[in-house]
């Protein structure tokens, strides 16, 4: 017969056993779970270090993003559209970068995004559309609420100044 000191012991042990086997477990996830299950990971996991893991690991299987097709183009319209300031901001840049062409309305929206980096990376496209309707988008961002949205807005303006006169 066991005295109850080595059963609370024996107890202690097991239990001990057991959490070391489930830290492994997570630990194990964490790191191999977004190479080897990136979906799983994206439309699961709670944390953002796997989230980016998997998303980089499928971005590098897919094909080039290119904007170019109605389907991504509705994508990133989508993603102007998102609860989060980040997925907007990501994609007003990109719609930067890739030189995509917006309607004068969604300009409008996007340069009133209630996030300041947001409404800074839309003054940016709309400075380098070079004309008249932008002009009146960097004045009313000259207005902004937010310090950096104006300084971008005044930046541009300056630079346009610039090259007008060279």
């Amino acid at each position: 017969m066991r005295s109850p000191v080595s059963n609370i012991i024996r107890t202690g042990l097991i239990a001990a056993a057991l959490a070391a086997v489930l830290m492994l477990a997570v630990f194990s996830f964490w790191m191999f779970g977004p190479s080897l299950f990136p979906n799983f990971v994206l439309r699961h996991s709670p944390w953002l270090d796997p989230y980016v893991r998997a998303m980089a690991k499928l971005q590098m299987e897919a094909a080039p993003f290119s904007g170019r097709s109605l389907s991504e183009r509705e994508q990133l319209t989508k993603c102007l559209k998102s609860n989060s300031p980040d997925v907007r901001n990501a994609a007003v840049i990109l719609i930067g970068e890739l030189a995509l062409p917006l309607d004068v309305q969604s300009l409008l929206d996007i340069s009133q995004d209630s996030d300041p980096r947001v409404r800074t990376a839309a003054l940016t496209i709309i400075s380098s559309l070079l004309n008249s309707e932008s002009q009146n988008f960097l004045i009313i961002g000259t207005q902004d609420e937010n310090k950096n949205v104006r300084l971008s807005a005044l930046s541009e303006i300056v630079d346009r100044l610039h090259s007008s006169i060279s």
